[in-house]
Parts: C-alpha cells; structure tokens; sequence
C-alpha cells in the first residue's frame, strides 16, 4: 500500500510541475488577413512574421506574447497589388515603416480553452489598444494557439480613403506552444 502511495505522490508531483511550466518555444506560426476589395475578398498573409510567446497554462495571467511581421513579405498572390501595398505612402510604406508590430500587456484565464490578451498593435508609427479571444487547445507537449479579429486600418492610416476597399479587415493569427 505504501508503494502505491508513493507512486501516487511522485505521478501527481510530476503532473503539478508539468502543468506550472511556462511553454517558450514557437513554431508552425502564421499571419493571415482578408479584406474585401470592389466587393471580393482579397486573402493575404506575411511570410516572415517572428513569435515570442511565453504561455503558462497553470497561470494564463503570467503569459506574454509578442510578434513582428516583416511588411516586405505581404503577400496577396498579385505581384502588382503587393508591390502597390508594400510602397505607396497611403498603404504600408516599407521604406519608412518596415514592420508590424503585436505585444501583450495582459492575459486573461476565460476557460480551459480561452483566453483574453490585451495586445498594443503598432502600424505604420500608429500604437492602439486591441482586445483578442485566443482559443487555446493541448497538442500533445504543447498547446495549439489561434485568434481572428478585427480591426479598421482607417486606424492605422492604411489605404488611404479607398471607396472600393472595406475598412476593416479580418486578421488570423495561429501558433503551437512548447
């Protein structure tokens, strides 16, 4: 009987200090978005983004994470309208703003599965409060991490005062946890 206990112990210790573990490592990390132009939808994405996330699942509060996407790598699968979006003052202007910018200021446990990070988004020189529901799954070691949200680029002063263009956008962002 002793044995078992012991056993007991020692596997729920280990399950504890699992679960107290602050996850750091990143990978499968993607930046996604889709605005409607003239009525259809334009789906883009940036190919380099880098992701630091620190996620503790005992503690969601004392998580943190950020992001920078490089503006030279947006991409819409259109080589003109992205050399139009990465140049032109009015849209991204990567000569003067190279990146974007995405850092957590606070976390927030909402269930097993959710959280809510309170993010400062900075886009061309522009920095604004954002509220996102980050839905939170197990992945084996780790934990699958994704959000979609909107925003108004009229915000961030993107794209000028396009008619045709819809002022918000729709961002997915997705990334699993180690």
């Amino acid at each position: 009987m002793k044995k078992i206990a012991l056993i007991l112990s020692i596997l729920c210790v280990s399950i504890i200090s699992m679960n107290a573990q602050t996850l750091t490592k990143t990978s499968n990390s993607k930046l996604k978005f889709k605005i409607k132009n003239a009525g259809i939808n334009v789906n883009g994405k940036f190919k380099t983004v880098t992701y630091k996330a620190k996620y503790n699942p005992a503690n969601p509060s004392a998580s943190s994470f950020s992001g920078v996407a490089k503006v030279a790598t947006v991409t819409t699968g259109i080589g003109l309208r992205d050399s139009h979006i990465k140049d032109k003052e009015e849209f991204f202007n990567v000569a003067k703003y190279a990146t974007i910018t995405m850092k957590s200021y606070k976390v927030v446990k909402v269930s097993d599965t959710k959280i809510t990070v309170y993010w400062k988004l900075t886009m061309k020189g522009i920095t604004k409060n954002i509220k996102t529901t980050v839905n939170v799954k197990k992945n084996g070691s780790g934990y699958d991490l994704s959000t979609a949200f909107k925003i108004n680029r009229r915000d961030w002063k993107v794209g000028g005062s396009s008619f045709t263009m819809s002022d918000n956008l729709t961002v997915y962002i997705s990334t699993t946890v180690k």
